[in-house]
């Protein structure tokens, strides 16, 4: 029987239905993210709580999301760890474009948590129920009221009830594999524990640990956000998925672990190795998913720094890579040289595995072609391979050459150069599910470094490169409101301005000669990264007429006589002979690439909905110095 929820409260499967309405919520943590700062003034943190009553929802979701805001960081629960119970008061039920239906928290929200190893089991609660004792807990923000008796008692209830398996990363990966796999619990107990940021290899590792990897990437799934991405050292750990050889499959039914045949009108790509249970899935948050996405791919050697390993719903293991707390920038995924001698030892061990397997069931990705169709294919693709490499060396040199504009100084100098054409036909738009179904995305979140070199501004006059945010033609968010509309500040906004305008750019990596005139991107430049930019604060640029001379002694840096050219009719965006006569030099900047939600009246959208995505581009991380 299903424990009985506090008075006032309700089940998540009933608030997953309860769209615009305050509620007050329980549930056990099956995974979380790191407390960020959101895009305006606020800090932020993101769950996902479970109860009994999840499992008759239709989400794909491994629970209930939700999001709370709060203007100083210590105002944010503290959760811990997946499997301990959160009560939330007063959470409003909003719909996300991409999550769907989740909490989000206002004003009055308050919140506890309640840590999962100090929760007592259910025959030791005499002694809360007798109110001898308070269960350990936390409550924020200042001025939340204590945890009741039938909050308590609940919480006592749930954990018990719940595994504390975290959330499952790779859902449809496996949709034949049962919900539940008896005797994971006590193998588990088996697994040696590994203190943080310790070196391990696959097969000494078990839940509720963080460990540093070395591995090969066999599949990389690139989504709008994340990366997943599917790591071997070929050792192997029972508390892994364990993948089905060819010859495995032949003697049974031909479906690996789908004994109805549910899913066989499903595209789906045979796995193609290792076998057995050598492969642990991990997925990559912000902002290692945004280096990854340029800078590794399948077959590479990757060192991973700190991965969380916790259990998936499948009840096998599967890793995650969150943001740093203390080191928001920080990229905890490196490729290894070639050089690196821990790639030999896992090379050696690939070669006794391959050895068991054979060349021609086991070896993955080093399956020697047999039909003449997959030689053609296999010779394709190192033709390719060959042609790639070449223009990469090309590409190099002119990484190496010296930048026409020195004053300009660029963040991130270890990341390669993109060209505007990669940029624009980023192949990871063109996205393949785990089940094979390819998709076209509308945006990929990702950044680059890029040489550019400026043809063209917007708006045309420089007056209206700052905004007013009291003018309501430019800015209809209420100041006291934070991103999504449910939190008020406190204190008013001291800023009454901020820069928002636009740049055409050009690759200047090629000759002019080479360059193809639609390779152009459009930056956005705005808010924080102008100001980075050009080391001034925004103002009323008609009103104060040094901040504007100022302006263009710093545009000038950027692009030469571009503004004196266009003032005079001379520049247009596709007019060579006047781009010929500019004086923009050169330079590198940082580009990131986002989607912006818009509305379709045809509902059009990739959802089915009205909703749809535009790609955006913007500059930072860039200073005139």
């Amino acid at each position: 029987m299903d424990p009985k929820l506090p008075d006032g409260f309700v089940s998540l499967q009933k608030a997953s239905n309860s769209e615009g309405q305050f509620l007050n919520l329980m549930g056990v943590v099956v995974d979380f993210l790191p407390i960020t700062q959101s895009r305006g003034t606020d800090y932020t943190c993101t769950c996902i709580i479970h109860d009994p009553s999840w499992v008759n929802t239709s989400s794909v979701e491994p629970g209930l999301r939700v999001r709370i805001f709060q203007p100083l960081e210590s105002s944010l629960p503290r959760i811990q760890a997946v499997g301990d119970v959160v009560v939330l008061r007063n959470v409003r039920m909003k719909k996300d474009a991409r999550f769907g239906l989740m909490g989000l928290s206002n004003r009055s929200t308050e919140a506890i948590v309640f840590p999962a190893d100090s929760i007592p089991v259910p025959e030791l609660k005499d002694a809360i129920a007798g109110r001898r004792k308070l269960l350990s807990h936390t409550a924020t923000p200042p001025g939340c009221h204590p945890p009741t008796l039938a909050e308590q008692m609940y919480a006592i209830a749930l954990h018990a009830l719940e595994s504390p398996a975290g959330a499952p990363l790779f859902p449809s990966s496996h949709p034949g594999v049962p919900m539940s796999t008896p005797g994971a619990s006590q193998a588990a107990k088996a697994i040696p524990f590994i203190k943080n940021n310790k070196s391990a290899l696959i097969k000494d590792i078990g839940p509720k640990q963080y460990v540093d990897l070395v591995g090969e990437i066999v599949k990389l799934y690139p989504g709008m956000g994340e990366i997943d991405i599917y790591i071997t050292d070929y050792t192997e750990n029972s508390l892994l998925y364990p993948y089905q050889s060819p010859e495995q499959l032949s003697k049974g039914d031909g479906r690996d672990g789908d004994v109805y045949n549910y899913t066989s009108n499903q595209p789906k790509k045979q796995w193609q190795g290792p076998f057995g249970q050598m492969t642990l899935p991990v997925r990559l948050w912000y902002p290692h998913s945004d280096w990854a996405r340029g800078n590794i791919q399948e077959g590479d050697f990757v060192f991973l720094r700190n991965v969380h390993i916790k259990y998936s719903q499948n009840e096998k293991l599967e890793g995650a890579l969150h943001q740093d707390l203390k080191f928001p920038d920080q990229v905890d995924v490196r490729k290894l040289a070639a050089s690196d001698q821990r790639i030999s030892k896992i090379k050696k061990r690939k070669a006794d595995y391959e050895r068991r397997y054979g060349a021609s069931n086991g070896g993955g990705a080093s399956n020697k072609p047999t039909t003449r169709k997959e030689k053609r294919k296999a010779q394709k693709a190192k033709l390719q391979k060959k042609k790639a490499s070449t223009n990469e060396g090309s590409e190099s040199s002119i990484f190496m050459a010296p930048i026409k504009n020195q004053y300009i100084r660029c963040a991130y100098p270890e990341i390669r150069i993109s060209s505007i054409s990669s940029i624009l036909e980023n192949p990871h738009l063109n996205n393949k599910t785990p089940n094979g179904i390819e998709t076209k995305l509308p945006f990929v979140n990702a950044r680059y470094r890029a040489r550019v070199r400026v043809v063209d501004f917007w708006p045309p006059r420089l007056e209206d490169f700052a905004r007013s945010l009291n003018d309501t033609t430019y800015n209809d968010t209420p100041c006291d409101t934070n991103d999504d509309g449910d939190y008020l500040a406190e204190s008013p906004m001291t800023k009454g301005w901020e820069w928002v305008f636009c740049l055409l750019v050009e690759d200047a990596t090629i000759p002019s000669s080479m360059k193809d005139p639609h390779a152009r991107l459009n930056l956005l430049v705005t808010q924080s990264d102008a100001e980075f930019l050009l080391k001034m604060d925004a103002t009323d640029l008609r009103e104060n007429s040094r901040s504007l001379a100022e302006l263009k002694e710093r545009l000038f840096i950027l692009w030469g006589d571009l503004e004196e050219l266009k003032s005079a009719g001379t520049m247009l965006p596709a007019a060579s002979d006047a781009e010929k006569r500019a004086s923009s030099n050169p330079f590198e900047c940082c580009i990131q690439e986002y989607g912006v939600p818009i509305l379709a009246a045809d509902r059009s959208g990739s959802d089915g909905t009205n909703t749809k995505w535009q790609r955006m581009h913007r500059m930072f991380g860039t200073t005139v110095i």
